[in-house]
């Protein structure tokens, strides 16, 4: 039973340099972008460690804050800055109380993850953000819609293989490892749960994303996999159920750490496309360049011509291959 209780709260923790989020500053398709690492606290006092990627001079510009799942990191927002920042969009990742580089010693599977994502929402907001939205995957997707359920604060969420019970979820893994009849799987959870409540201080019954996803009023885009075999795709179709805001679908196909496919990518970016107004942001000039104005660019999601795939690897490319050189140069 402790071994499941460590998969739950304690899973693999990502170690990594900072280096590994690649360089400061950055080029794609000839457009200068910026890497500005910060750091947090939450309402309970833990650091976390965030890094907003962005065009330079745009800190008011569009912003996806992206929520990584259970054993992940902000280091896996990296496969989409090549697909948001040439639309205008930056990316505000950062590492969950409890995972990464962030303080904490536990994660809560959306409980309180869903506290970080407050304060990080409540930064950009002080930043003049014109538009926030959220994307998640798993735990991150979790966190994502049940914070939004609470607040109205956000403009749209991508949550991207979310659980709808956590209790359910449990009773399915330990049937799935214990091959134990359904009934003893439940006993064993509701001792999962008193070991839970006892080392993280959070009660797995209050994970329940299903009684509260008729509460979420932004626009959701929910992709789930039919291949999943960590989520079945039965939690989507049962959030889909109860949804009554405007929620769109997508099946997917692989498992559930998976890249994502091109296809899935056009199909995200077409859903920022209809879900982010065309509005002017204002863009802050440096000092050296003109010190005391504020230059307004048009923000225009539907007029941008998107580079092909083969385009975005190449440009992307260079940026990583840098990273990578000088990862290696510190570990000599």
């Amino acid at each position: 039973m402790d071994s499941f209780v460590e998969f739950m709260i304690r899973p693999r923790r990502v170690c990594y340099s900072t280096l590994q989020l690649g360089l400061p500053k950055f080029t794609i398709n000839g457009v200068t972008y910026i890497r500005k690492d910060l750091q947090i606290q939450n309402d309970y006092g833990l650091t976390l460690r965030c890094s907003h990627f962005l065009r330079e001079r745009g800190s008011k510009m569009p912003c996806i804050v992206y929520c990584h799942g259970n054993s992940g990191s902000r280091l896996d927002c990296l496969d989409i800055l090549e697909h948001l920042l040439p639309l205008n969009i930056s990316i505000l990742a950062f590492d969950f109380s409890g995972s990464g580089q962030s303080d904490g010693d536990y994660v809560s599977m959306g409980h309180y993850e869903k506290d970080d994502i407050k304060i990080v929402v409540q930064y950009l907001e002080r930043l003049g953000t014109s538009h926030i939205g959220l994307w998640g995957r798993s735990m991150g997707a979790v966190s994502a819609l049940l914070y939004s359920s609470y607040f109205r604060n956000v403009d749209f969420v991508i949550a991207e293989s979310p659980f709808a019970s956590l209790r359910t979820l449990c009773v399915e893994l330990v049937n799935t490892h214990t091959k134990i009849p359904k009934i003893l799987a439940q006993l064993l959870v509701s001792r999962l749960r008193s070991g839970v409540k006892k080392t993280a201080k959070f009660d797995i019954d209050d994970v329940e994303l299903i009684g509260r996803i008729h509460k979420v009023k932004c626009p959701v885009l929910l992709l789930h996999s039919n291949e999943d075999e960590l989520i079945p795709i039965t939690h989507a179709q049962a959030l889909m159920s109860k949804a009554k805001g405007n929620v769109s679908f997508i099946e997917t196909c692989g498992s559930h750490n998976c890249q994502r496919s091109p296809e899935n990518i056009n199909k995200i970016v077409s859903f920022l496309t209809e879900n982010i107004e065309e509005k002017p942001y204002e863009e802050e000039c440096t000092e050296d360049i003109m010190p005391s104005i504020h230059c307004t660019n048009s923000f225009s999601l539907r007029n941008l011509n998107l580079r092909k795939d083969t385009e975005r690897k190449n440009n992307a490319g260079q940026y990583f291959k840098l990273a990578q050189k000088a990862l290696k140069k510190e570990e000599k």
